[in-house]
């Protein structure tokens, strides 16, 4: 009889809630022209990846893929003058957007990837893949965190011009976490109350 081995694995529950923190908008230009501005700011550290979606939920669009951990101690950091450029310093690439969505249009990495997607979302082209652009979710490491959690996204609903500024950081300390929503509404010339809709 063989001598069995039982490995006792204590696995933390992932808590993915977040805190929605949702502004309206009367135009698409002046949405993602916020949208920008906060991407371009000292607030947000790092940006891990932006996917498009149609109305039918299909991915149209999308980047490569980082992280701000590197899991299989296998994977490449982002360092040096091109991910400066590219707003993916610090971070690791974990897969190729045209192995991922094969069919999807493939944007450029981060800060440059968002530009270009701007553009093409306000001065839309006939026939162009992202014609029928309903949802952009934009993965950020916010730097009052450091750590990019599984909510940690700027969520852009293009049929209603709302923006979400998702942050699922709350549990590291109210006192943080409320600095980094009043210099939000500071930087988006906003109330906090605006940004506290529902939270």
């Amino acid at each position: 009889m063989k001598n069995l081995r039982i490995l006792y694995k204590d696995e933390a529950v992932v808590d993915c809630t977040a805190d929605p923190h949702r502004l309206s908008y009367s135009t698409r230009k002046r949405m993602l022209d916020d949208v920008e501005k906060v991407l371009e700011s000292d607030l947000v550290a790092a940006i891990t990846s932006i996917t498009v979606y149609d109305h039918t939920d299909k991915v149209i669009a999308a980047t490569d893929h980082f992280m701000d951990v590197d899991i299989h101690k296998k994977n490449k950091l982002m360092k040096g003058a091109y991910a400066r450029k590219h707003k993916i310093e610090g971070l690791y690439f974990v897969s190729d957007a045209e192995e991922d969505h094969p069919n999807a249009m493939k944007l450029p990495p981060g800060l440059t990837g968002f530009k270009l997607l701007k553009k093409r979302l306000i001065e839309p082209i006939p026939n162009h893949p992202l014609e029928n652009a309903a949802e952009v979710n934009i993965g950020v490491m916010w730097s009052a965190f450091m750590q990019h959690n599984c909510s940690d996204y700027i969520r852009i609903h293009l049929m209603d011009n709302v923006v979400d500024y998702s942050n699922q950081d709350w549990y590291q300390g109210e006192r943080g976490y409320s600095a980094h929503l009043n210099r939000l509404a500071e930087l988006l010339g906003v109330s906090v109350d605006e940004l506290k809709n529902d939270y």
